[in-house]
């Protein structure tokens, strides 16, 4: 969206200020980006930091960044100020406007337009123009990157609930293996118990069951003369 808007804009911006070629700058995380490149059919897109593009007049540009006033020159290459600059001197520019964008008293951008064919071609009513383009242009960079915000952090945002979700479901994975291992232990462990229980209950009946017998063992001796002697008496009554 933000780059169709950018298009839009530098065509309008060549349109109406009577402009070959411009070139659009913006601030972005403390740095100057080159963001869009324009002529009279075609409008190209870009993301290059202004210290490392050579189609425009660095100069120029950070004088203005500076000063944050719009510089109009009938013929940038009679400019003492900028003769020095490789890109001036290379292509010798005529009618040269560079204006900044200042939304709510804040530099965000540098619009800088070029036309070769005419010497003064940035009349003062192209100016009024420009300027109102560059305040429009202001709210609408504004607007496309605060809705790109808005949509990058809604994708954010998106994102960490998807993953909070997720946590969840493994820590509630986690928390039902954790107590069916629990409930796996107290079955084995109250089996373990009855296992036990049942043991001490058959030593008890055995301990028990044992005492008689030990007993009888150890009087059998006694209880054979008692039967006998008994037999004996049965035997005399008899007779």
């Amino acid at each position: 969206a933000i780059a169709k808007l950018l298009v839009t804009l530098m065509q309008i911006t060549l349109a109406n200020g009577g402009a070959e070629i411009g070139c659009l700058v913006l601030r972005q995380d403390r740095q100057w980006l080159v963001v869009a490149q324009a002529a009279q059919k075609q409008t190209k897109i870009l993301e290059i930091p202004l210290e490392q593009y050579q189609e425009i007049p660095q100069s120029l540009i950070s004088a203005v960044a500076r000063t944050q006033a719009t510089a109009v020159f009938d013929n940038l290459s009679k400019a003492d100020q900028f003769a020095g600059d490789r890109y001036i001197i290379a292509h010798q520019p005529k009618s040269v406007l560079c204006t900044p964008i200042i939304p709510q008293e804040k530099l965000v951008g540098i619009v800088y337009l070029e036309n070769n064919l005419t010497v003064g071609a940035f009349t003062n009513e192209r100016l009024e123009i420009l300027q109102m383009l560059a305040a429009q242009a202001a709210n609408s960079i504004d607007n496309a990157r605060l809705y790109k915000q808005i949509e990058k952090y809604s994708q954010s945002l998106e994102a960490e609930v998807a993953q909070k979700t997720e946590d969840l479901r493994q820590k509630t994975f986690d928390l039902e293996q954790a107590f069916k291992s629990l409930q796996q232990t107290q079955a084995q462990l109250i089996q373990s118990e009855k296992i036990s229980s049942l043991g001490q209950l058959v030593a008890g009946i055995a301990h028990e069951i044992n005492n008689p017998v030990t007993f009888i063992r150890s009087n059998v001796a006694h209880i054979e003369g008692y039967l006998k002697n008994l037999l004996i008496l049965l035997n005399i009554y008899q007779q």
